[in-house]
């Protein structure tokens, strides 16, 4: 599996800065580090979702609002159309 994310400067730019602040780590050793973190962080990440049934239910429970949120927003870009089929019937 491959995962890519784009973090945009500004949102890296304040993590590193936090980072520096709460850890007293210089600013290029956060930086130059952060990146490694993050990939193991989400190693570890998958290696629980395979072995705890917590970050399994939590998974499921991620899904189904997502799920939930698709099925919203494809009824009401749904919704528009129907009324507008019925308004041109009528005429």
């Amino acid at each position: 599996m491959r995962v890519e994310y784009v973090v945009p400067g500004f949102i890296e730019h304040r993590a590193v800065e936090d980072l520096v602040e709460a850890t007293g780590l210089p600013w290029e050793v956060v930086q130059e580090h952060l990146k490694g973190y993050l990939e193991a962080t989400v190693e570890l990440t998958l290696i629980e979702l395979r072995a705890s049934l917590r970050e399994q239910e939590e998974f499921t429970a991620y899904v189904m609002a997502e799920m939930a949120e698709q099925t919203k927003a494809t009824a009401s870009v749904g919704a528009p159309t129907v009324a507008l089929t019925q308004l041109t019937q009528g005429f």
